[in-house]
């Protein structure tokens, strides 16, 4: 990932961002799997190339582009438990 920006904190403690992946321009908004691991880590899987990816259905949030969440609202989703 790359041009990452904080836009909050969520209810389960975990940071919210806006971030591009590696190779592409376009943003999406979501958590840091590094993080998520340490509060959910069933919420965290490895794929073949050794990537960390996050679940997002289990920590109750929906992976959406920053312009789908900016026309959604732009608010900090709520989580499910920790």
């Amino acid at each position: 990932k790359h041009d990452i920006v904080f836009l909050g904190q969520l209810d389960n403690g975990l940071g919210f961002y806006r971030f591009a992946y590696k190779g592409s321009r376009k943003q999406y908004v979501g958590v840091m799997a590094q993080e998520a691991v340490r509060v959910m880590p069933h919420a965290v899987t490895r794929d073949e190339q050794g990537y960390l990816r996050v679940r997002y259905e289990q920590l109750g949030l929906k992976f959406q582009t920053y312009d789908q969440w900016i026309a959604s609202g732009g608010q900090l989703p709520k989580t499910i438990g920790h």
